[in-house]
């Protein structure tokens, strides 16, 4: 008994491991990802997803919408020139701005379902779940690298607060827990990842290196700091020799701290996602086979003709019969 036990477990994680690892190579064979047709067999409810009914939902949304653009208005005030835009917290909070947006919108205006399985979702759908893990993922990317490296110690400022963890908590619970936005492994390097690469590749261009921009906020007399570059652990050198430590920084953010955050993200939009009542067939038979099985259990009826025992084949949302079972999911 124990031995069959392992072995259903040995065939549970060996099927786990195999949807993981096709989702993660989704991108690389060029097949959709943005879609209601889930790993595990079961279609993704895009309505109820996206667009949660209720009017608490809705309330909520609003909530976040309107904490959003205050904390983004706030800052602007603080620093309104264009140097503003330098900064990877508002790149972060403009984002969540944009994602807050459209959360209201699709809830004052509901998605639609995509026809099948394999059909493409609509344009807002899309647009609307390439920007929220834009921002979940920013938004805690940023959120950890202030407090843990940027964070000097003492009072810390109103607008601190608001920007690098309120904003990071309502975009979370409104996408992971109101809304149940999918999260899959391969959004990754199709999305998440580009928001640090973008933002490492304009730190080099504001620097010496570069453009050598200058940064307004920051003057010293040291020659030992570069007072032009936008944060002190980000310094690119006057153009001599770059900082280990810089290079070191750059290279953690984007294959560690990137990768580590989107799992996270992966992990906590695996629970509790919502589904529409029925599972499309992840394993479609073959017609012959069918056919042949038909054949080989047909009864007899009173009246000598024959009939099929076997239930009719499903048809709601089948895939194409000659796919490949896994990469069809991904």
């Amino acid at each position: 008994m124990s031995t069959n036990q392992d072995n259903i477990n040995d065939k549970s994680n060996n099927s786990k491991c195999s949807r993981f690892c096709a989702d993660l190579t989704g991108t690389c064979r060029c097949s959709p990802s943005y879609r209601s047709a889930d790993g595990n067999g079961r279609e993704i409810d895009i309505v109820r997803s996206f667009s949660p009914p209720g009017v608490l939902s809705l309330l909520f949304k609003l909530c976040v919408l309107t904490l959003a653009v205050f904390t983004l208005a706030y800052t602007v005030g603080k620093d309104p020139r264009p140097f503003y835009l330098a900064y990877a917290t508002h790149w972060s909070l403009i984002i969540a701005n944009l994602y807050a947006l459209l959360s209201t919108v699709n809830v004052l205006l509901p998605v639609q379902q995509p026809e099948t399985v394999h059909s493409p979702v609509g344009v807002r759908v899309k647009t609307t779940w390439i920007v929220f893990i834009l921002a979940a993922n920013s938004q805690l990317i940023v959120t950890v690298l202030y407090w843990v490296l940027l964070y000097s110690g003492g009072a810390v400022p109103f607008y601190d607060i608001l920007s690098h963890g309120v904003v990071f908590v309502m975009v979370w619970i409104d996408g992971f827990l109101v809304s149940r936005i999918p999260v899959r492994a391969r959004h990754w390097l199709e999305v998440s990842v580009w928001f640090c690469v973008l933002y490492l590749v304009w730190s080099i261009i504001h620097s010496d290196l570069a453009a050598d921009v200058g940064n307004p906020d920051k003057s010293d007399n040291d020659p030992d700091t570069n007072d032009d570059s936008i944060y002190g652990l980000l310094d690119w050198g006057n153009g001599d020799q770059v900082p280990t430590s810089t290079i070191v920084l750059s290279i953690v953010v984007v294959f560690v701290a990137s990768p580590v955050s989107h799992l996270v993200m992966v992990a906590v939009s695996r629970c509790g996602r919502r589904y529409v009542e029925e599972a499309f067939d992840c394993f479609p038979a073959d017609d012959d086979n069918v056919a042949k099985l038909s054949q080989s259990v047909a009864v007899t009826n009173g009246d000598g003709t024959e009939h099929s025992n076997l239930p009719p084949a499903p048809s709601i949302h089948s895939a194409s019969s000659n796919g490949d079972d896994l990469e069809q999911r991904y």
